[in-house]
């Protein structure tokens, strides 16, 4: 998937099946063609003779539409799927079941043991790729339960949640206090589902016996990096969404009454508040308004992104085909009609990170361990049929040849580097040491100045004997500087000669190998080699930061005892000419003032 793709919402409807014995005699008004169309018929009108030239039919067309008789398995593949190498690759994705009370909502996205629903199929196959890719990448799987009930949020993996508070910042919506909790594998996930679904609010109606009462959302985040350690990492989250939406209903036709019809009134409110934001959203995308008011539910602020953001989403519309809920499936298809519309722009979720030099010998360790990893799964795979004893053992003796010259340019290497790190080291050292000396030449000149006008306190052949001692170091500090420039010229080619030869037989041996298991193993080594080198280079910068440091408190004490003494001096000079009434010129007034 390209970074910053925008793309429409996939929208898919499902029919659920009449299997109620009260109701298989009912008239059916709903039908599935071709996958994809949906036709609503309303046969109300089909007595009243003013009608009766006019259709009562409407048609819908969605990315793809299931009938009654199509299985669980057949809504993942189709809806969810391709979702799942997204998530691991760092895209945040949504799939969320819409619908009024009673249409299979929650059976679509949990199910039952024998049909697991769209949660149990997604995690299955994240597991799956996961063990797949696990050569090559590492990854973190962390998961949260919540519901939203009555406007309230509530953690379903707290035994005692108290109401949670949304919080909304640059990265996006959170929820504050959400419990986040690690999984190994789809077990370990479904039992925290299961058990979280025991604190979801349901409670029986007319229309549905386990009529879930609350919005429920399970967030599973994925984090993924390369298994070759390295100084900067690039981490992938991915974040998968599954959202099974508490349905609408009409109290005329529930029949509740007291605490039901309460939560009902929720239900339809915050539904209501997602239908307006679907509907804007997708007059948006055609007319240009952009405004979309998500604050009208705490639902709709969770579902922010996944509407208006950066993510993939899927909204899976359910219906009844039975002829008393034409009102609430002619509503719910021309919200997922509209759906259709909106757009999302996706980009993937990429952390870097730049790892600290107190690390380094950790990531060599990880580095050394990994390289012994796959050398144990070569010699466990010495005697697969896929390859030839004769050809293991030629790649095998390529490896030990390979890594033998390539640990000699190794050594090679840090010792220039060392080097040419030393000679780096004092030339810095020595350019501060003459910015030194010409201080110490300048405040010189300056006192000469002086003892022209007035006379000196120090001996003059003391202070030239002193000014030439500073010209002749000044004179060694700039031989040593030249020298140290050539020096810095000869080993750079010398570098670059040896860098060249080590990158020839690294790409010479991915060429003749037949083993991935062995690039693998040349490619770590390298990395370490390349850690080693980093980190004696720093050791190096270290030190001798260090002794610059001690150099420049010694030169700093150095000039404030010069400082001094020509404080010492300057008095001096002035008790002397205000004892011997001496004038003196306007320059040197103005500078004694």
């Amino acid at each position: 998937m390209k970074p910053s793709e925008s793309q429409n919402l996939t929208v898919a409807l499902r029919v659920r099946p009449i299997n109620d014995d009260l109701h298989r005699e009912s008239k059916r008004i709903v039908h599935v063609l071709d996958g994809q169309m949906v036709i609503l018929t309303d046969p109300r009108d089909e007595d009243d003779i003013l009608r009766a030239k006019r259709s009562h039919e409407k048609r819908y067309m969605f990315d793809v539409a299931f009938d009654s008789y199509h299985t669980q398995l057949d809504v993942y593949l189709a809806t969810t799927k391709s979702l799942i190498d997204s998530v691991l690759d760092g895209f945040n994705a949504t799939v969320f079941a819409y619908g009024p009370t009673g249409t299979g909502k929650t059976y679509t996205m949990l199910g039952t043991d024998e049909n697991p629903g769209i949660m149990a199929l997604a995690l299955n196959e994240i597991f799956a790729v996961m063990r797949e890719n696990g050569e090559h990448s590492l990854y973190t799987v962390t998961m949260s339960y919540l519901e939203v009930y009555n406007e309230l949020i509530r953690d379903l993996l707290c035994p005692d949640s108290p109401d949670l508070e949304l919080r909304e910042d640059s990265t996006g919506v959170t929820v504050a206090g959400l419990t986040e909790v690690g999984a190994s594998s789809t077990k370990d996930v479904m039992d925290l589902l299961m058990d979280g679904n025991k604190r979801r609010t349901t409670e029986p109606t007319l229309i549905n016996q386990t009529s879930s009462r609350s919005h429920a959302v399970l967030q599973v985040t994925v984090k993924k990096l390369k298994r070759v350690r390295s100084l900067t990492e690039t981490v992938n989250i991915g974040k998968l969404y599954m959202i099974d939406l508490a349905g609408s209903e009409r109290a005329t036709i529930t029949k509740n009454r007291g605490t039901r019809l309460v939560e009902g009134a929720h239900i339809n409110r915050s539904l209501l508040a997602l239908g307006n934001c679907i509907k804007a959203l997708s007059n948006g995308n055609t007319n240009g308004n952009t405004y979309v008011n998500y604050r009208d539910s705490k639902l709709t602020r969770l579902l922010k992104d996944s509407l208006g953001g950066n993510c993939r989403t899927v909204m899976i519309a359910h219906v009844t085909p039975e002829l008393k809920f034409f009102d609430e499936s002619r509503n719910t298809l021309q919200y997922a009609d509209r759906a259709k519309r909106i757009k999302t722009k996706i980009r993937p979720n990429l952390q870097t990170v730049s790892h600290h030099i107190a690390k380094y010998p950790i990531i060599v360790e990880e580095l050394h361990k990994e390289i012994e990893r796959l050398k144990k799964k070569l010699s466990d795979s010495q005697s697969s049929a896929s390859t030839s004893v004769t050809a293991f053992n030629k790649d095998r003796e390529l490896l030990e040849l390979t890594k033998t010259e390539l640990n000699k340019l190794y050594n090679k290497q840090l010792k220039l580097k060392t080097k040419m790190c030393r000679v780096n080291m004092k030339y810095e050292s020595d350019r501060l040491r003459l910015d030194h000396y010409n201080s110490l030449l300048k405040q010189h000149d300056l006192r000469r100045e002086i003892y022209e006008i007035l006379p000196p306190i120090i001996p003059e052949s003391a202070e030239n004997d002193h000014a030439e001692e500073i010209r002749s170091t000044l004179n060694k500090i700039s031989s040593g500087k030249q020298k140290q420039t050539s020096m810095l010229e000869r080993l750079e080619p010398s570098w670059e000669k040896i860098a060249d030869r080590y990158h020839v037989v690294e790409e010479e041996f991915e060429e003749r190998v037949t083993e991935d298991e062995y690039r693998d193993i040349i490619s770590l080594l390298t990395n370490i080699h390349d850690l080693e080198i980093r980190l004696s280079t720093q050791n190096e910068e270290v030190v001798a930061v260090r002794r610059r440091s001690q150099e420049q408190t010694d030169w700093s004490n150095v000039q404030t005892k010069l400082n001094t003494e020509l404080l010492r001096i300057i008095r001096s000079q002035q008790q002397l000419i205000s004892s011997h009434n001496i004038t003196l010129p306007d320059q040197l007034e103005e500078l004694y003032k």
